[in-house]
């Protein structure tokens, strides 16, 4: 089974490289880590379509401000 499509606007699943893919799922080019939590940015236009899961990563710790 292929890989989920995320698409810009959605809140990212896990901590992860994601992969920008085209409308057929292909690479478009480049990655971007984002955030658990967060949403998924907009793409650049052109042959990217939306985010594919690459690769977990640990979330980076929180620091707590004085």
């Amino acid at each position: 089974m292929p890989a989920q499509a995320y698409h810009p606007g959605q809140t990212v699943p896990s901590t992860a490289v994601y992969t920008l893919v085209d409308q057929h799922g292909r690479f478009a080019g480049r990655e971007e880590t984002c955030e658990k939590g967060t949403t998924f940015p907009p793409t650049r236009g052109g042959k990217e379509h939306g985010y594919k899961l690459t690769r977990l990563v640990k979330a980076p710790k929180k620091r707590d401000r004085a």
